[in-house]
């Protein structure tokens, strides 16, 4: 079984942010833990009262971070001009290895399948825990994501991964695929269609429907794109982060609009993966999703 190594991975990018690995058990780790839980905890349909107990139904933590020998976490800070400072946190995510992935332990890939293959190859990796504080704008929010995913191409080509796989709440995908011309190109993670079904005899999944997490469609949803994409996407934004920096107090206003337009695409390709036209009102019920930014409100959670 393929186990996590830790080389310290850091991001070079030329924003105000910058992310990096942390080792499991560290105080840094233990920071990304508290705050994706308290994050998720926001987004979870459980009583408040079960929430606050820790002999009740299982934390985000709990549910799905299970194999910390098998997984990468990255934390994302806001750069400080003293060099041995540690800026505020800003966002927490981990790359899931093989035999650690949410993904294999909750839903059923049809035997046979691209998805399978890879999978049982050990070329597939999960990106998940993906959390962000309350009212982050859009630019940093950007920043944020191109921090990640430069990391998560690193750590890839590290453990010998050809493919990375999501399995998002709803809208997060459209904020990766959105594209504003000359601005921001979009990350190409495709619909995969691989999936059987739920696995309903899968303690993971009892724990993780237990959260009642807002946002997570009724069948699976899983997103992949291959490594090198994802590496030549992140080129395709960077060398544009002088136009994305110079548009920073419109990227509000240009951003949701490109979401809903990726957000329709992504429900076309959906449809058009298992055989069937888009179906009639699919864009109104995403319209009214509260998970769904709207045209002139901010968002209160990622």
């Amino acid at each position: 079984m393929l186990e996590a190594r830790f080389s310290g991975r850091q991001t070079a990018l030329a924003t105000p942010v910058s992310a990096e690995v942390v080792r499991p058990g560290t105080p840094e780790h233990l920071e990304a833990l508290r705050f994706q839980q308290e994050r998720f905890a926001l987004v979870s349909r459980q009583d408040a009262g079960v929430v606050s107990r820790e002999d009740a139904e299982p934390t985000f933590v709990a549910a799905t971070d299970y194999a910390p020998t098998r997984t990468v976490p990255i934390v994302v800070r806001r750069r400080t001009s003293a060099p041995d400072a540690r800026g505020p946190l800003l966002a927490a995510a981990r790359v899931e290895l093989p035999g650690a992935t949410v993904i294999e332990r909750m839903i059923r890939l049809r035997p046979g399948s691209a998805a399978e293959q890879a999978l049982r190859a050990g070329k597939v990796a999960e990106v998940g825990g993906f959390a962000t504080p309350t009212h982050l704008d859009r630019a940093t929010l950007l920043d944020v994501i191109d921090a990640i995913v430069a990391v998560v191409v690193q750590v890839a080509e590290e453990h010998d991964i050809d493919w990375l796989w999501f399995f998002p709440r709803k809208g997060f995908i459209s904020v990766m695929r959105a594209e504003i011309p000359g601005v921001l190109p979009p990350y190409r993670l495709s619909y995969c269609a691989d999936w059987l079904g739920w696995d309903e005899g899968s303690p993971q999944l009892q724990r993780f429907r237990a959260l009642k997490l807002r946002g997570v469609p009724a069948q699976p949803q899983i997103f992949q794109i291959a490594r090198g994409d994802f590496a030549m996407d992140l080129v395709a934004r960077h060398t544009l982060l002088p136009r994305r920096a110079a548009r920073a107090g419109a990227l509000e206003r240009l951003l949701i609009p490109a979401m809903w337009q990726a957000q329709r695409d992504i429900n076309q390709e959906i449809a058009s993966a298992h055989g069937r036209g888009e179906a009639r009102g699919e864009a109104s019920r995403t319209a009214v999703n509260p998970d769904f930014p709207q045209p002139g409100r901010v968002r209160s959670e990622q």
